[in-house]
């Protein structure tokens, strides 16, 4: 049986998950049950992911996000993510500006705290 692309896309990302969370998955009905988003985490990674596979250039539609944001329940810390992959097989993450340099923040003072010296 061939695996839809979007759902091949859901598994790629999870895989990519695995490492922080080994028992990340594709959410059953692939959101569109109880289960908001596209991937279902057993710790809290801080993420809410929804994926959109297109054959087209630039699959790239602003409302996504939008969604993706207004299914995170208000005073969580979780960031909305959408993962696109193109006809070429290009996979792009996209992310609200704000959040982004927040992590990168958060990031480049890990590194700052880890040199000694």
């Amino acid at each position: 049986m061939k695996k839809e692309k979007w759902f091949l896309l859901q598994e790629w990302v999870a895989e990519q998950l695995k490492p922080f969370d080994s028992y990340v998955r594709s959410t059953k009905g692939s959101g569109n049950s109880t289960e908001k988003g596209d991937l279902k985490f057993s710790k809290n990674l801080g993420l809410h992911i929804e994926c959109k596979c297109y054959n087209t250039k630039s699959p790239w539609n602003q409302d996504w996000l939008d969604k993706c944001s207004s299914e995170i329940p208000l005073h969580s810390d979780k960031t909305p993510i959408v993962v696109t992959e193109n006809k070429e097989e290009k996979k792009v993450v996209h992310l609200y500006a704000e959040d982004f340099f927040e992590i990168y923040k958060q990031w480049y003072q890990m590194g700052e705290s880890c040199n000694v010296g």
